[in-house]
């Protein structure tokens, strides 16, 4: 079952379109008839894939011009060339029309993390990839970058997954759980990448909170830095032991994370 645009769906894509040529071709508008052309693409948002991200910029040059005051609402404003590249998004039928599922979807979980160094990440029990920064230094969407890092390694595994990213940095869960923000530029942009990428190649892309805790091994690997004890026989192998010389009762000096036995 898919969420789609009302019944008169080619009257909407009409009028949504209608909105987006007004914000693109006019050299400037009024504070209030940018909210209102926005009104309509956020009344979209549930029905089609991957919306809120080409919004975002929009919102954000809304609340750079308005200073909150009503009377101010009659000021014009100037729409950037960035604004009007991500809303021509919005012209395309097909980004429109698809539909948005309802189905829940099997995700395949994806776990993150970034240092003042690198990078790193992990997808199942034996998958992994770190890196350390190239000569970008110490960025502010450096989680942001790791998490779109991390997907382009696995994409061939991806590729047409619903992905669930596991990441200890608030910022990150929330710029990818409303697809961007308006808080900060680099940050926006870093999203709008990921998202593009995204868009093409998952079916779906969410994200979880996770205490540093839990992320001891993607932190290991963000930093360059390896436990002996965070290693593990592959299932393969420890299977061929298990038939070679019988199952152990304990897996001694296991983790959470490696241990192989239910007792650890």
């Amino acid at each position: 079952m898919a969420a789609i645009l009302p019944e008169s769906t080619l009257e909407k894509v009409s009028n949504i379109k209608g909105k987006v040529l007004q914000l693109i071709q006019k050299s400037s508008l009024t504070i209030r008839s940018a909210m209102r052309n926005l009104e309509v693409l956020t009344g979209a948002i549930n029905a089609v894939p991957w919306a809120k991200v080409h919004i975002r910029d929009l919102q954000q040059e809304i609340l750079r011009s308005w200073n909150g005051n009503i009377k101010s609402l009659n000021s014009k404003i100037i729409i950037s060339h960035v604004t009007k590249n991500s809303l021509r998004w919005w012209l395309q039928d097909i980004n429109l029309t698809k539909g948005k599922s309802f189905q829940i979807l099997k995700q395949v979980t994806v776990t993150t993390d970034a240092s003042h160094s690198g990078w790193g990440g992990h997808l199942l029990q034996n998958k992994w990839v770190q890196d350390k920064w190239r000569g970008q230094g110490i960025l502010l969407p450096s989680n942001m970058k790791a998490i779109h890092l991390t997907l382009l390694f696995f994409a061939p595994v991806l590729k047409n997954q619903s992905v669930l990213i596991q990441s200890d940095n608030y910022v990150a869960v929330h710029y990818v759980n409303r697809q961007g923000g308006t808080r900060s530029r680099s940050l926006l942009n870093e999203c709008r990448r990921l998202f593009a990428w995204a868009r093409s190649n998952l079916l779906d892309l969410q994200a979880v909170h996770i205490k540093g805790t839990q992320n001891s091994r993607v932190d290991l690997l963000s930093q360059e830095t390896f436990l002996p004890g965070e290693w593990s026989l592959s299932l393969a192998c420890f299977q061929k032991l298990i038939e070679r010389w019988g199952s152990p009762v304990w897996d001694i000096m296991a983790t959470q994370e490696n241990h192989k036995l239910s007792k650890f």
